[in-house]
């Protein structure tokens, strides 16, 4: 009976001990890995005094994806993280690179106007995205652009944008003359990107 008391009390001691390792089981350095230099996360890093804890890697990780996030860079996150036995840290990062960018509804202007929308190979924005797509309708004079954004199978970013160009128009009406008295009146104006001409009769 003694005996079997032991054991127990043994294996929990045994338990207790793995456990407390895990849990507070300390690293002396964090590397990154896949950051550039858009966003500034010197502080998160500096915020622990002396080793991390797992709960502590955990709590950067939180504060790093929000910081992203809040700048605008929201297809940003962690894909991993390594913990190895030599006490170091690997954090490996998708900043999500715009990789491909296509278009329809603008025949002959393409290229010209997605790189207005984005440009291809820098870090996705979604506030430089909106800000993009109003100063392009009003620069090409478009009725709408909408975009798609989708993962590639290299968890990067490819964006797909459908324009609607405003079509040309043709109008009637009447107008008064002090010589000629009243008369009919016609129009016709044409749209084409920064172009933008009419005529009346």
């Amino acid at each position: 009976m003694i005996k079997n008391k032991f054991i127990i009390i043994l294996l929990l001691a045994v338990l207790t001990g793995i456990f407390y390792n895990e849990s507070f089981a300390q690293y002396n350095s964090l590397i990154i890995k896949g950051k550039s230099s858009i966003v500034n996360i010197d502080d998160i890093l500096k915020d622990v005094n002396g080793g991390y804890t797992e709960a502590d890697i955990k709590r950067i990780c939180a504060k790093i994806t929000e910081r992203y996030h809040i700048q605008g860079y929201t297809a940003f996150y962690i894909r991993k993280a390594v913990l190895n036995k030599e006490g170091t840290v690997e954090l490996f990062f998708n900043e999500s690179i715009v990789k491909d960018i296509s278009i329809t509804g603008v025949p002959g202007r393409s290229t010209e106007i997605s790189s207005s929308i984005f440009k291809k190979g820098d870090v996705f924005n979604e506030f430089i995205l909106r800000d993009n797509i109003t100063s392009t309708r009003k620069k090409y004079n478009l009725k709408y652009i909408n975009v798609s954004i989708k993962r590639a199978d290299d968890e990067q970013v490819l964006l797909n944008i459908k324009v609607s160009e405003k079509s040309d128009k043709i109008s009637f009406g009447i107008s008064s003359s002090p010589v000629y008295g009243i008369m009919p009146e016609a129009g016709f104006s044409v749209n084409y990107g920064m172009f933008h001409a009419g005529v009346s009769l």
